[in-house]
């Protein structure tokens, strides 16, 4: 029968509490973390494989781009070379413009040439001689440089090469006075040979512009990649974007400025590179530019790839990782939910169990376990746990009742041997010569500790005993001894008698071997003669009655009762003075105990009895008992405490000491 409130105090397996929650969370979470870093390190990898082949590719566009132009440019040098060579010897104009014409006529990338000569180096009379051959559509035209307004050897062209002897590119320039057209030109010095070559003009051919942005346009580099070609000092000669190159009177736009500044500051280190750029015509987006240099004419080329195209391949690689994670996660938690909810459905039957057995119903069944791994193991344990814990609970309470019934019967035993002893006052009348006072507090319910008087005449005897050992054992040889006092006492009033009797009776049939220490006294009342012995016990102390501390009596005694069944017990006498108190303990005052296991001794009893608030016996047994409460601070009590005192009180008209 499950008791009332059992099925609330069930624990509810909900949140983080249970086992197959966490276990799917934290596989999950696992799992999650190293696909997550799997995923990030293959992002990584792809985004560096796809740079690296975007590189490759960007840079092969280039140089396949720089190998066409360089072809072009190679035979517009050589054609010029020749031309230069074959008109240094001339004098004749026919010869030198035929040679102009069908330099210009048989290389279709030449817009124009001429050999313009030095002041009066072609003939001495003729300041100037220029003549400037050029297409024009389908037709070759001349033109005479030689205009009176056109200093043509003060031009760029003409003078790099007059200077440095050596055949140049020139950089991209509008030429105004030749074709109207942007170009640049190749400039070979016309030098007589001899032993000191002299310089005559230069021969040179105009290549127009144009064309470059047909071969650029042929650079084709993923969707929105384009080529570009930029001169040494900056100037665009072909982009995609016409408004870009260089034209005549160009006015461009703030970004179209940002633009060629980017593009050009991207690759002024010149040579070659794969840099990042970011471009308004791209809106913003990141891109690499791959480039590469032709030389001499110093151009650069280079191709412009959008970042985004890049990587789109590599990000779409990632999204579909990202998407076989997301559902290979999902599996993972579908497969490990169901496998940790078979796993541990045995373990939340037990635990249900458990609740319904703490409310003390351990009649139930248990859930069946037939697996033989860890569950079945702690099902087999469950179960044994609960059997044994039946017949734990069965054998307590027989052992509860069998210890009720103890302590019961040790209630009575303690009030019977309470009973034997007598009051724990007597005397005090102003005729009887005495009083007494006694305590006994024993350690277990019944103890071996003893006390007794007994008044025979005019006197008074009386005695503190402290039997060996402790509980019923100790207390039923007190009872023996106490009785054995009393007979013979009352017998022979002789203390060396009577202890010698006690002691003998004590010796037959003791086969446990206890003995009983035994401090008696007798005390006649009408003159304070006091008799005392002692037989193993701890000495009497006495404190006067007419001040002073309290002073123990350090007398030879004889052995414990029980031992030695022809010991001797010697008989001591001393003569109290009116109000002398006689103190007799057990040693469970004197070797009480603290926490800190320090005894009490007999040093501290002067200090507590002569501090009492009034010298008499039954505040003198007080003071003591509560020093050994107070020095013991809680220890437990680990011997019985006895304490008797005797005053000695002469009735009026007695002769004390006589």
């Amino acid at each position: 029968m499950i008791a009332p409130g059992a099925e609330a105090a069930a624990p509810r397996q909900r949140g983080f509490r249970s086992i197959a929650l966490r276990l799917v969370v934290w596989v999950l979470l696992t799992c999650g973390a190293i696909y997550v870093a799997s995923l990030l390190y293959s992002q990584s990898l792809a985004r560096e494989v796809t740079l690296a082949a975007a590189e490759r590719e960007a840079t092969q566009a280039a140089k396949a781009a720089i190998g066409t132009i360089d072809s072009i440019l190679q035979s517009v040098q050589q054609s010029t070379e020749l031309a230069g060579a074959v008109i240094a010897p001339m004098n004749g104009a026919a010869s030198v413009e035929g040679v102009l014409r069908s330099l210009v006529d048989g290389n279709i990338r030449i817009y124009g040439s001429t050999a313009s000569f030095a002041p009066y180096a072609f003939d001495p009379q003729l300041e100037r001689y220029g003549p400037y051959y050029f297409r024009d559509g389908e037709r070759i035209e001349r033109q005479d440089l030689a205009a009176p307004t056109y200093r043509y050897w003060e031009k760029d062209w003409y003078t790099a090469a007059a200077r440095s002897g050596q055949s140049s590119w020139s950089q991209p320039y509008f030429d105004e006075g030749g074709g109207g057209v942007w170009m640049v030109t190749y400039t070979v010095p016309i030098v007589v040979p001899g032993a000191a070559p002299r310089l005559r003009g230069v021969v040179t051919a105009d290549v127009a512009l144009g064309w470059l942005n047909e071969r650029r346009a042929e650079i084709h580099i993923g969707r929105t990649g384009f080529g570009v070609v930029v001169a040494r000092d900056g100037t665009i000669l072909a982009h995609p974007d016409s408004s870009l190159i260089a034209t005549a009177g160009t006015q461009r736009t703030a970004a179209q400025e940002l633009e060629i500044n980017r593009l050009v500051r991207a690759i002024a280190a010149r040579g070659s590179g794969f840099e990042y750029l970011d471009i308004p015509r791209l809106g913003g987006r990141r891109a690499r530019v791959a480039y590469d240099t032709l030389e001499p004419a110093g151009w650069t080329v280079a191709v412009i790839y959008p970042e985004d195209e890049l990587l789109a391949e590599a990000d779409r690689l990632v999204r579909r990782q990202a998407l076989l994670v997301v559902a290979g996660l999902a599996a993972l938690g579908l497969v490990v939910s169901g496998l940790a909810t078979r796993l541990t459905r045995p373990l939340r039957d037990l635990a249900r169990s458990a609740a319904v057995m703490a409310t003390g119903d351990l009649a139930g069944e248990l859930p069946p376990v037939r697996s033989r791994d860890e569950m079945g193991a702690l099902s087999h344990a469950f179960r044994h746990m609960r059997d044994s814990l039946r017949q734990h609970i069965e054998d307590l309470r027989r052992t509860t009742a069998a210890k009720q019934k103890l302590e019961s019967e040790l209630e009575v035993a303690r009030s019977i041997q309470m009973a034997m002893l007598p009051a724990g006052h007597a005397g005090g009348e102003p005729d009887s010569g005495f009083t007494l006072a006694a305590r006994l507090v024993p350690a277990l319910a019944v103890g071996g500790d003893l006390y007794d008087y007994l008044q025979i005449g005019r006197s008074v005897a009386f005695l503190v005993g402290d039997v060996s050992g402790k509980g019923v054992p100790a207390a039923l040889f007190m009872a023996r001894a106490k009785t054995l006092f009393q007979v013979f006492a009352a017998r022979d009033p002789d203390l060396g008698s009577l202890l010698r009797a006690v002691n003998r009776a004590l010796c037959a049939e003791n086969e446990a071997t206890m003995f009983v220490t035994i401090y008696c006294a007798i005390l006649d009342t009408a003159n304070g003669q006091l008799y005392c012995a002692a037989a193993g016990h701890e000495p009497a102390s006495i404190l006067p009655g007419s001040g002073g501390p309290l002073r123990e009596l350090a007398l030879e005694g004889g052995p414990p009762l029980g031992l030695f069944e022809d010991a001797e017990f010697p008989v001591h006498s001393m003569v109290l003075e009116p109000g002398d108190l006689f103190v007799i303990t057990t040693d469970g005052v004197t070797e009480a105990m603290n926490p800190a296991h320090e005894l009490f001794t007999s040093e501290r009893l002067p200090y507590v009895v002569t501090g009492a608030s009034a010298p008499n016996p039954g505040a003198a047994c007080d003071a003591i008992l509560a020093a050994v409460r107070a020095f013991a601070g809680g220890a437990p009590q680990s011997d019985d405490i006895t304490v008797i005192a005797v005053q000695y009180t002469p009735p009026p008209g007695a002769d004390p000491g006589v």
